[in-house]
Order: structure tokens, then sequence, then C-alpha cells
């Protein structure tokens, strides 16, 4: 029972670093949090550090606290070291013009686009429970969605800070229901 434990622990970890980061380097509702992160270089540092420090916990526990307990098929783990590797590039790449925000903006969607059939494999184990599923499908229908409505909009909205806070939420729910239903 520690695996559930210690994936609640480090997405708290992340979400007061969030918070921190947008309540510190204020911007508009319409900017992601890497754009926050991308006002100045301590800001920049900081989420780096952030993302650094709870990537490696967080793959830990969706590892052994997911795959190993759903009995997951084996294309999972390249999946999360894939969106994981990108989430780190995202963070160490700021979107501060040129091609450091092509490079940027390409990792962070193509992160959050794995994050997708990561969710899907969790909903689709035959060791999740109905509880599990319950909570699962409906996650990765919005997660769809979500995609395909912010590639239409072209990424631009003026709550984009909520749209993408609400599918890293979603997606950290999924993964902790894995481990727990």
């Amino acid at each position: 029972m520690i695996w559930p434990i210690a994936g609640i622990l480090t997405v708290t970890f992340t979400w007061v670093g969030l918070l921190f980061l947008v309540k510190r380097w204020p911007g508009d509702s319409s900017m992601t949090f890497s754009q926050h992160a991308a006002q100045t270089s301590s800001a920049q540092l900081y989420y780096a550090v952030m993302w650094s420090l709870a990537l490696p916990p967080f793959v830990s526990f969706i590892i052994y606290g997911v795959y190993d307990r759903l009995s997951l098929p084996s294309i999972f783990i390249p999946l999360v070291i894939a969106a994981s590797t990108l989430m780190l590039v995202a963070a160490y790449v700021p979107e501060i013009g040129g091609w450091k925000t092509t490079i940027h903006r390409l990792a962070a969607f193509s992160m959050a686009t794995l994050f997708l059939p990561i969710v899907v494999l969790i909903a689709l184990s035959g060791e999740l429970s109905a509880v599990g599923r319950v909570v699962t499908v409906p996650i990765a229908m919005y997660m769809a969605w979500q995609i395909v409505f912010l590639t239409v909009v072209k990424r631009q909205h003026p709550k984009m800070l909520y749209l993408q806070g609400s599918y890293i939420a979603l997606f950290q729910v999924a993964i902790v229901a894995g481990s727990i239903f």
C-alpha cells in the first residue's frame, strides 16, 4: 500500500509547486504553466528543478505502483519514459521565442498526447476494478476531447491555464486510481 501514498505525495508536491509558480510569477489565465515559468531566469530555473525533483518519484510510482499492479502491456513503460523525457525537455527548454519555443511546444504537446494512451491502457486493464474504470474511462474521453479542441484552437484559449491544469490533474487522478482501484 506504500505506492498509492507515494503517488499522492508526489502529486501533492507537483501541485504545490505549480501553484507557487503561478503565484510567484503571475500572468493571466491564457498562459500555460510553462509560459509562467518562462518569464524570468529564476522562474525557468525553479520550473526545471521542480520537475527534476517530481518526475523520478512519480515515474517510479507509475512503474511499481500502477504497471506492476495492473499487469499492463509492455508498451506502457516506453510510453511513460517517453512522456517523462518530453516533460523534462519542456521543463529545461523555456518557451522564450525562436527555436526554444518550437522545441518546447513540440515536447509539451507530444508529452500531453502520450498521456492519453497511458490512461487508456490503465482503463482497459483487466485488473482494474469497476470503480477504477468508472474513474478512468471518462478521464480518457475528456483528454481525447481536449487534445482535439486545443489542436483546433491552436493552443490559444483565454482559460488555457485551467484547461492545462485540468488535463494534468485528471491524468494524475487516473494514475492514482490505477494504483488504488
